[in-house]
């Protein structure tokens, strides 16, 4: 084995072993709070089925990662590759959108079966509707970055593209505000629950946690 794949191959491990680790363990956490729930009320809820569908498009968020780490550090070497690349870059992309907005979806769920009262039921319903809008928008902004869809790895095919560097900064920054607001929400409500200190604190946490 050369010495350049010997690096490679370490830059490769270095990149995907994190993601990996915690994909894997947000996955058996996933797994165990879906099992423990159909245990205890032999039903899912609408956040139990919106969990297992987060960590099933996460994973497949993290097999399109893999690939396109593995390929970005080809393409140096075999510049042939790199439409190969933009492929895996379209396809996390996508599936990035899918399991973030999942994960959105499953802890106002979550809001939404915890905080019964009529102002949090409102709140929640609100910020459903105008996540449901956003992320249809961005969801076929993504899809459609590039017309036709193959330009966005073939670039000298005939078409057009949106500026995607301007895409990613604006949607992140919407992103933050989004996660923001959907972190806050349940926040302003734990004081009205009618709970001990230490229930609402553990419901702070979580729902904390959520915001990781």
């Amino acid at each position: 084995m050369r010495l350049q794949d010997i690096v490679l191959e370490d830059r490769f491990n270095a990149l995907i072993i994190p993601k990996i680790t915690v994909t894997v363990l947000a996955n058996l956490v996933a797994a165990f709070r879906i099992g423990f729930r159909l245990w205890w009320i032999k039903w899912p809820g609408a956040d139990d089925v919106l969990v297992g569908f987060a960590a099933v498009a996460n994973t497949a968020y993290v097999v399109t990662y893999l690939q396109l780490v593995r390929y970005s550090l080809k393409i140096h070497a075999d510049f042939s590759l790199f439409p190969i690349f933009q492929k895996f870059l379209f396809a996390a992309i996508v599936t990035y959108v899918v399991a973030n907005t999942a994960v959105k979806f499953s802890i106002l769920a979550q809001t939404r079966r915890i905080f019964v009262q009529p102002g949090a039921q409102r709140a929640t319903l609100i910020i459903i509707v105008y996540l449901a809008l956003y992320s249809t928008a961005i969801f076929l902004v993504c899809i459609m970055t590039c017309i036709p869809v193959e330009k966005y790895w073939h670039s000298a095919m005939p078409g057009r593209c949106l500026d995607r560097i301007l895409i990613h900064y604006v949607f992140a920054i919407i992103n933050i505000f989004n996660d923001v607001i959907i972190l806050i929400t349940p926040m302003i409500f734990i004081k009205d629950l009618q709970v001990s200190r230490l229930t609402k604190l553990g419901i702070t946490a979580l729902f904390a946690c959520g915001g990781l």
